[in-house]
């Protein structure tokens, strides 16, 4: 026991030796005859003056440090605002040299507190922080001296404030707060690092907080920077937002003499999204070429959008894989994997860098589901009218044109688009000197075929010139699409091209041209509403009898109809369904939503399934169909042209029966008449 106290008491004294040594060097050194070395090291290391205006004074606890005050560095000895300055820099040396007849400050430790950065940006894109070209700058401005001969300890920076302004892009970056701490720091070994930084973005609407911890190596030469075990983690806070924590682990390199760099996501984790990337980068102070590969998924957009504050997204899931190939401003994306909930996109797409870059695609999915995707429009309740200002606006403005040229295919084996289902679609599109063409065509929609052509020339006023080509398409699929029963039962198929220019709704809507034909074979429909023209034709000349007998719905043998459309207030209408026939001809106003057509309806008797008096077959009956389309009263009977087609009926009917009867009297009587008997000659 007597010998573990006095170990302890020779500890105890050892110490004391030391501190009294140290306060004695304290009191018989002066510290500022090793300004020249403190400030030397820095030009040495950085290229920075090292401005150490004040006297410098000896700290001796907790370790022997040369301590200096209000601390500033810039490019140039008496810069008029510096870029860097300090409240305090402790310098930690070494007692033993200290203690030579010529003594020799050897740094074992740097610790800087209340460290205040103003980097600033200019509107040419050069940071004041930049070494300037000139030759102003220390000697270590271009990385050739250095400090191979010095081993830290430790390094430390505390209470850090950094300021970015960039004055090109109007943003500025506020790091409130920012804490280093390095050990074991030797040029050409790695050595352990950790960062903590507190920052605002976005004008200080979002606040971030970051931890950084990695094993660094920087050769002798600080041309080549390695960052091994790099992990990163962190929240980002809005206001008014739930916090979204990060994490990010990997490793990353640099080499300036090569200039050549590395990076490796090993995984990065940001709320509910993941993202792992490698990437290599070469030529960085040539044609900037970047290489490697992407895969990004979001399991769970919503909760990170709600997280974000960014609205709510119709997709559920988000996963993109793809390889990349960068050099200078052209990019090419191979191998393209974008899956969108359960929708796949693949494919590849290029961009070249040349003074109009061109964009080259080729783009498939297996299905396309626009309705989730797109935000559904308000639907305009049907008696609203449109605003003359609403159909004269334009569609497309020149300055909507991107300054690139394109060409590209989109293929899609489904697609859903306002409750349509379309199979086998593909979009050709190209863009070459201000004229965009579009070509679509879909193999299966509404069991028929579409193809159409869409041109717009920009290269003066823009104008759009488009052509639409339908080919059997089926009246009841159209009718399940709009939600309603069908009253035809039967193959109704529908036929017709239309084309169209102008570049606003009115300017298409009055130029549209075109021909559709109709034809329904046989089958089976209701004709309540024919019924109800036959009565009321019928009830003017009071014989509505027959016409009561009509069935609401008969097996027709005869269905075809045609359109032939000069512009909306030209169309010319014909249709036919057994023994009655329409005829028609007026225009449709796209403003009211209203149309003015003036009708002729004939009935016939060549069929079975419903027959009018013989009087009224083949007559021409008067119909105006005038108002807009959800007026119940929308189409009526002329009647006072039908009473007087009636009248003009009836009269010839009885004329010729008064004919008829007089002509029996007047033959009646010759028929009496007989004849004399022819008497045979006597022998």
């Amino acid at each position: 026991m007597a010998i573990l106290v006095r170990i302890v008491l020779l500890g105890v004294m050892f110490v004391v030796a030391l501190a009294a040594i140290a306060v004695g060097a304290a009191l018989f050194i002066d510290p500022n005859q090793f300004k020249p070395t403190i400030t030397g090291l820095a030009e040495d290391v950085t290229g920075l003056w090292l401005n150490l205006e004040g006297d410098l004074s000896w700290s001796v606890f907790p370790r022997m440090s040369i301590v200096a005050h209000d601390i500033q560095a810039d490019w140039t000895p008496q810069p008029e605002a510096p870029f860097l300055s300090a409240e305090r820099l402790a310098i930690g040396v070494e007692l033993w040299p200290l203690l030579s007849t010529e003594p020799e400050l050897r740094i074992n430790r740097v610790a800087l507190a209340g460290l205040r950065l103003e980097l600033q940006r200019d509107a040419s894109g050069r940071g004041n922080w930049e070494a300037p070209a000139s030759g102003d700058a220390g000697a270590g401005a271009d990385g050739s001296a250095g400090f191979d001969a010095w081993r830290f300890d430790r390094v430390t920076v505390t209470d850090a404030v950094v300021r970015y302004v960039d004055l090109a892009a109007g943003q500025t970056l506020m790091i409130h707060e920012m804490d280093v701490e390095a050990s074991n720091v030797t040029l050409g070994e790695a050595f352990p690092l950790a960062i903590h930084l507190n920052f605002d973005l976005q004008n200080q609407a979002t606040h971030v907080l970051m931890d950084i911890v990695t094993d660094v190596t920087i050769d002798r030469t600080y041309t080549y920077v390695k960052l091994d075990a790099l992990n990163v983690d962190g929240e980002l806070r809005r206001q008014g937002f739930q916090a979204v924590s990060y994490s990010l682990s990997g490793r990353m390199s640099s080499d300036a003499d090569k200039g050549t760099g590395t990076v490796e996501l090993d995984e990065f984790n940001f709320g509910t999204a993941r993202l792992t990337m490698s990437a290599q980068a070469s030529h960085l102070y040539e044609v900037p070429k970047l290489t490697g590969h992407l895969d990004v998924d979001v399991p769970d957009t919503s909760t990170l959008s709600s997280q974000l504050g960014i609205g709510e997204i119709a997709i559920e899931r988000v996963a993109l894989a793809m390889n990349y190939d960068i050099e200078g401003q052209a990019v090419s994306l191979t191998n393209i994997q974008l899956t969108l909930d359960d929708t796949t996109l693949a494919g590849k797409l290029e961009l070249t860098d040349e003074e109009i870059p061109n964009l080259n695609f080729a783009l498939e999915t297996d299905a396309l589901l626009l309705d989730r995707y797109l935000a559904t429009a308000e639907a305009q309740p049907s008696t609203a009218t449109l605003p003359s200002n609403v159909l004269d606006t334009p569609f497309f403005e020149r300055e909507m044109l991107p300054a690139l040229h394109w060409r590209g295919r989109i293929t899609a084996k489904k697609v859903v688009a306002e409750d349509l289902e379309f199979h086998g679609a593909e979009l050709i599109t190209r863009h070459r000197n201000g004229v965009v063409s579009n070509s679509l065509n879909i193999g299966s929609i509404l069991e028929g075929r579409l193809r159409a052509n869409a041109e717009l020339d920009a290269t003066a006023e823009p104008r759009w010139s488009m052509k639409v080509v339908v080919d059997q398409i089926r009246a009841q699929a159209i009718y399940k699409w709009l939600g309603f029963d069908a009253d035809i039962k039967g193959h109704f198929d529908v036929s017709g091209e239309f084309v169209a220019a102008g570049n606003t709704q009115m300017q298409l809507a009055n130029s549209i041209t075109g021909d559709v034909n109709m034809d329904g074979g046989q089958g089976s429909t209701s004709i309540a509403e024919i019924k109800d023209v036959g009565r009321s034709i019928a009830v003017l000349a009071g014989r509505e009898k027959k016409v009561v007998k009509w069935p609401d719905v008969i097996d027709y043998q005869h269905l075809v109809g045609s359109a032939h459309l000069e512009g909306l207030q030209d169309q010319h209408l014909t249709f036919a369904l057994d023994n009655f026939e329409l005829r028609g001809q007026g225009g449709y106003d796209l403003a009211n939503d209203s149309i003015d057509y003036k009708v002729t309806v004939v009935f016939r008797n060549k069929y079975d399934s419903f027959r009018v008096p013989d009087i009224f077959a083949g007559v021409g009956w008067p119909v105006r169909c005038k108002g807009r389309l959800d007026d119940e009263s929308l189409c009526n009977l002329r009647k006072e042209a039908a009473a007087s087609i009636i009248t003009q009926l009836l009269t010839k009917q009885v004329a010729r029966g008064l004919i008829k009867g007089i002509g029996g009297i007047i033959t009646a009587p010759v028929k009496l008449i007989k004849k004399p008997e022819k008497k045979e000659p006597e022998k």
